[in-house]
């Protein structure tokens, strides 16, 4: 057994890389003298992408079956779109 802090170094283990792109559209129309109106389209994770969890690393030495492998995804859901109307006066 040993008891110092062990021998891996940094950036031995590494997760799967994701891309998130996210887009907005603000158009704004005047109304009356100085006041206007926004009207604005977000949307996150527009090409909706899965976001994978890191790969398992609970014992490697005890006959673990998920050791290295990705279970499943992070759960940050699917693309998202909001539609927002503001009216500055």
């Amino acid at each position: 057994m040993g008891t110092g802090f062990g021998n891996v170094v940094k950036d031995t283990l590494r997760g799967p890389g994701f891309t998130v792109w996210n887009g907005a559209l603000i158009r704004t129309f005047p109304v009356f003298r100085e006041t206007n109106l926004d009207f604005q389209v977000q949307y996150f994770d527009v090409l909706n992408h899965t976001i994978l969890n890191n790969p398992g690393t609970s014992g490697p030495l005890s006959s673990s079956t998920s050791f290295g492998t990705i279970t499943g995804e992070n759960g940050a859901g699917p693309r998202i779109g909001q539609f927002a109307l503001k009216y500055n006066f």
